[in-house]
């Protein structure tokens, strides 16, 4: 027990687990409340959602999966049916704050993706014009509102 909190980080033994506050904070996991990791109530964000805490002791694992680049304080306000508009929430990353801000598309994959501009949920202000593969398209013709744009000029 000396060893816990002792200033050095015991990394290959029992020392470093959440049940001893990853060697009492001395392997990086440091953190203001240890009780949140792991909790099964939602992912905390910031220094809880890392590497050294066990991405809040597994209870981001599903959030990173579904949002690998998004990056925010509260990852459990992304998807909870308030739209964070003016955040870095309503982004491409986070999937528009998880559908909270009216980008709801069945394949969110395909924002932002390159390939073309798709039509419909895709190409609105909500969806931020297919994450941006519409803005060209917007430009040529901006009074066009087709089902499948890349139709148009394809020979």
């Amino acid at each position: 027990p000396f060893w816990v909190g002792d200033g050095r980080c015991d990394k290959n033994d029992s020392y470093n687990t959440l049940e001893c506050g990853f060697d009492g904070g001395d392997c990086g996991c440091n953190v203001d409340n240890t009780t949140w990791l792991g909790d099964g109530e939602y992912c905390d964000g910031g220094a809880y959602n890392t590497p050294e805490c066990d991405y809040d002791g597994g209870d981001c694992i599903e959030f990173n999966n579904i949002y690998p680049n998004c990056t925010v304080e509260f990852p459990f306000w992304v998807g909870d049916g308030r739209c964070d508009k003016n955040d870095s929430y309503n982004t491409l990353e986070c999937g528009f704050d998880g559908g909270d801000c009216g980008c709801n598309v069945d394949n969110t994959t395909w924002l932002g993706d390159g390939e073309y501009c798709d039509g419909g949920a895709y190409n609105t202000p909500e969806c931020d014009y297919d994450g941006g593969d519409c803005i060209e398209f917007n430009n040529i013709y901006p009074n066009c509102t087709v089902e499948f744009p890349f139709w148009v000029g394809d020979g």
